[in-house]
């Protein structure tokens, strides 16, 4: 999560279908998922809508040349940026949410192709004014077997200086003319020659702290690796937190930067009040926060989201009972902590609604390989659990769907898809419908108005019904019966656009929920945020 966007720099794309868990574009309002995530709760379990059922998000890298270090540098590491997608930064551009231009991919290449012919075009004038060592010596003298360059040889080096000065303004010129935003990507004169010796893009050179050396990740830098996600020992927790490495008493666990919420963001919108939803987003389970105050704080950093609350009194006889917590927040010691937030009032900070404030996560005694990390979520958070324990029971559960019905259909792929009409005498559950794979690219079929399937890098998922259904032979026996059907589809895209669909194989539909009815919007579910310790809450933020 603490992966930042460069439309010049992306390098990696975010997968959200790894390990069973998907987003596709639905209608109707929110998403929906594709798949369910390991843990399938049961309609009688407390802990169903009280986490997150998406799961298994990853970075998958798509560039690995971006990620690569400079001939220059002779170790170090490169930021790692993914796509936000252009539209992210052209809205903010529009909206004045930052100063400046923001250029697209397609500006920084065109200002490496025309850095790239302005070198090659003026090589001795680049060399004559930036002369640092014999390597340059040498190419000076390399360049001047070229007539073209003899002629500038006796020139005095101010008016060497000059001539590039004022080839470089034509380029300028030029680029400016062809799109503002090309100009505003390249480098001034006097950076073109160490720009091109390092092997450095414009798109590099746009962020300089992208590059670092090892050396400053060893001072600077914080370990992002100490946890990996697994299924909580706790029970009713979901996913939880476990230790890759041992970690002695003291050593901090994870740190994570936090944005700052105000409270009344996470109400759920208006427009879904009318429809049998709990009243909360689910994001609040994941925030920090205090009974005497209406801000929250978001932690975005890896893994830090599983950690879950364990006892704080029981202990066994080796003093390291599986389910006591074994570590504890802290205002983190960073140098980028920006701990004069903490001197604002609570009307200042629900206004800033920023990052800057930084969380330790720190070991309260010496925690081991495996070990799944716990803290304490504060008295207030273990009661209003209590409260839910009891509650639940009343709570009416009359027509909840039951989650295992989905999973159960998307792990039978080798059943046969039943038709729009079939489902009227025997139906799919009620909370589930089928969506497809479908890209808005596709090549017309000799039909009129019906698109011949195909499968894409692009395709996106969208509700579909399955009008008919046609079975073909297939020679290769390996294949279960499932294959031998194509399906036609209607895809429902907006509220305005659809399509219809030939020859889709099984692998090209799934089930999902329909709006609104995942665990996550459930009435019932629980919701509280993870309680601070008082002494990290200043007074200037509590209510008065």
């Amino acid at each position: 999560m603490l992966a930042n966007s460069h439309l010049g720099l992306k390098s990696c794309k975010i997968d959200l279908g790894k390990g069973g868990s998907s987003i596709f574009k639905g209608f109707g309002g929110g998403q929906s998922r594709m798949h369910w995530g390991p843990i399938p709760w049961e309609v009688d379990e407390p802990g169903r809508g009280a986490s997150s059922e998406y799961y298994n998000v990853y970075f998958q890298v798509t560039d690995a040349k971006k990620l690569k270090i400079p001939d220059g540098m002779s170790n170090g590491a490169t930021e790692i940026f993914v796509d936000y997608g252009e539209e992210w930064f052209a809205w903010r551009e529009r909206n004045g949410a930052f100063s400046g231009m923001i250029p697209f991919e397609k500006h920084f290449i065109r200002a490496d192709a025309m850095i790239k012919r302005f070198v090659e075009e003026n090589e001795y004038l680049i060399l004559a004014n930036i002369l640092e060592n014999e390597r340059d010596q040498q190419r000076l003298e390399k360049s001047l077997q070229q007539k073209e360059n003899q002629l500038l040889s006796p020139m005095k080096k101010d008016d060497l200086k000059a001539l590039l000065n004022n080839k470089y303004q034509l380029l300028l010129d030029e680029s400016t003319k062809e799109d503002p935003k090309i100009a505003y990507v390249l480098p001034p004169v006097d950076q073109i020659h160490n720009l091109i010796d390092v092997g450095l893009s414009t798109a590099r050179y746009s962020v300089p702290n992208s590059l670092q050396s090892t050396s400053w990740l060893d001072a600077h830098g914080f370990c992002m690796d100490n946890m990996r996600m697994g299924r909580s020992t706790i029970p009713q927790a979901g996913m939880g937190a476990f230790a890759v490495r041992s970690m002695p008493e003291g050593s901090i666990v994870a740190t994570t930067p936090v944005v700052t919420l105000y409270q009344d963001l996470l109400k759920v919108a208006k427009e879904s009040k009318n429809r049998d939803v709990n009243d909360l987003q689910l994001l609040i389970n994941y925030c920090f926060g205090h009974p005497n105050t209406t801000l929250l704080m978001f932690p975005y950093s890896s893994t830090i989201h599983f950690i879950n609350h364990g006892a704080t009194n029981t202990n066994d006889q080796a003093g390291n009972d599986s389910t006591s917590t074994n570590a504890m927040l802290r205002w983190s010691h960073s140098e980028y902590h920006a701990s004069e937030l903490l001197e604002k009032s609570l009307q200042e900070m629900q206004e800033l609604q920023k990052t800057g404030l930084m969380i330790d996560i720190v070991a309260t005694r010496n925690i081991s390989i495996g070990e799944e990390i716990l803290i304490d979520y504060g008295n207030d958070w273990v009661e209003k659990w209590d409260e839910h324990l009891v509650h639940w029971e009343e709570c009416s559960n009359d027509n909840v769907p039951s989650p295992s019905a989905l999973m159960r259909l998307n792990n039978d792929q080798s059943s046969i898809l039943r038709t729009r009409s079939e489902q009227n005498s025997m139906p799919y559950p009620s909370h589930v419908q089928t969506v497809c794979y479908f890209s808005k690219h596709h090549d017309y079929d000799d039909s009129e108005g019906i698109l011949r399937w195909q499968f894409t890098t692009t395709t996106e998922m969208y509700p579909c019904s399955i009008l008919a259904r046609e079975s073909f032979r297939n020679d290769q026996s390996q294949l279960d019966k499932s294959d031998t059907h194509l399906y036609m589809v209607h895809v429902i895209i907006d509220d305005s656009t659809d399509a219809y669909v030939v020859n889709v194989p099984r692998y090209g539909i799934f089930f999902a929920e329909k709006a609104y009815q995942s665990n996550q919007l459930l009435k019932c579910g629980f919701r509280r945020f993870i309680s601070l310790a008082d002494d990290m809450v200043p007074e200037s933020w509590k209510k008065q």
